[in-house]
């Protein structure tokens, strides 16, 4: 199967001030790795996936790991 879904985050961490952060998704509740080696510094994140037709929950939680 091919893949159906391709979803890219930018801009998630820099070399500056947030080099920490970094984002989590889920499909149906499970989550999901994205094909990039996690990493301090990784500024996109790439998640190619193959779904089935249907309906599905999608979420993508951006953590900020640092001041205020």
């Amino acid at each position: 199967m091919n893949r159906s879904l391709f979803i890219k985050i930018n801009n998630v961490a820099d070399a500056g001030r947030s080099y920490r952060n970094f984002v989590v998704l889920y499909v149906n509740g499970r989550e999901v790795a994205p094909i990039e080696k996690m990493s301090n510094s990784v500024a996109s994140y790439t998640y190619p996936l193959r779904l089935q037709h249907g309906v599905y929950d999608i979420k993508a939680e951006y953590h900020v790991v640092g001041y205020w």
